[in-house]
């Protein structure tokens, strides 16, 4: 582990050297505008994440009872409107 605490107290050093000689180039800040549009994009891409894991968890469900969806975001939609009467039933019973 020293070698680590002397790594960071070197890279440290360096970088407080940099600062202090005008070499280390600053990063600007954000404006709100650019904050507000990281932000959407992270809570877009959370709910693209879920709802891939919603839809992948459904195909793993409807497999269990032998209907195979294929792979597409929007398949199982088109596909329930699709299901044989007895398969929703079966479903239906359990939910």
């Amino acid at each position: 582990m020293a070698g680590t605490h002397s790594v960071l107290r070197l890279l440290n050093n360096r970088s407080i050297g940099a600062l202090f000689q005008g070499t280390m180039r600053c990063v600007p800040l954000k404006s709100h505008k650019q904050l507000a549009l990281q932000a959407t994009h992270r809570v877009r891409q959370r709910f693209i994440v879920e709802r891939t894991a919603i839809v992948n968890q459904m195909r793993v469900l409807l497999l269990e009872y032998g209907l195979t969806v294929p792979v597409s975001s929007n398949a199982p939609c088109r596909r329930s409107l699709k299901m044989p009467r007895m398969a929703c039933l079966t479903l239906s019973a359990f939910w």
